[in-house]
């Protein structure tokens, strides 16, 4: 892998960096954006359908959902006024549903964004001067001495090298 120098700055990326003298900066692997922006939108849903559940819960006088109790709620209706509470039954289990289905896609993505966190490395073929702060998801290591280059990967204790060429 060949790649120019980054001296200075910051230089962020969310699969891997590659280059050939690092010197007086800070390198970074983060989470893709464009996941990101995915867990973001579930979490409007997610927080949409929770605000919502509530608001029917209320308005029902419910505390949770409880099939006798719904039930009791629909016999002790008119049937002019069944249909409304029928369809209020019916947005509560859309809704509940749906944020079962986002929250379990927003953990789907989590455990992408932490894998693709754990496959990325950072190669440096030249020279990495002592300083350099190395960023990958929640783990940081700040070089402790000049090395000759050295490919950097992000470990459960927090992030390994080891000496390249």
């Amino acid at each position: 892998m060949h790649g120019g120098s980054i001296v200075g700055g910051q230089v962020v990326a969310s699969q891997g960096i590659a280059a050939g003298e690092v010197r007086g900066t800070s390198l970074s692997i983060g989470p893709d954006p464009d996941i990101v922006a995915q867990m973001r939108q579930l979490d409007e849903a997610i927080e949409f359908c929770k605000t919502n559940v509530m608001r029917i819960f209320r308005t029902l006088g419910l505390k949770d959902i409880d099939v006798s109790h719904l039930k009791k709620l629909i016999e002790g209706r008119s049937p002019d006024k069944r249909a409304p509470m029928i369809r209020i039954l019916e947005q509560l289990k859309s809704l509940a549903a749906t944020r079962v289905e986002s929250t379990k896609k927003r953990q789907e993505l989590e455990i992408k964004l932490k894998h693709l966190i754990a496959e990325a490395s950072i190669e440096i073929s030249g020279a990495v001067s002592a300083g350099v702060v190395l960023r990958m998801g929640d783990k940081t290591l700040t070089v402790p001495e000049d090395l000759p280059g050295a490919a950097f990967q992000k470990v459960a204790e927090g992030i390994s090298w080891s000496k390249r060429g």
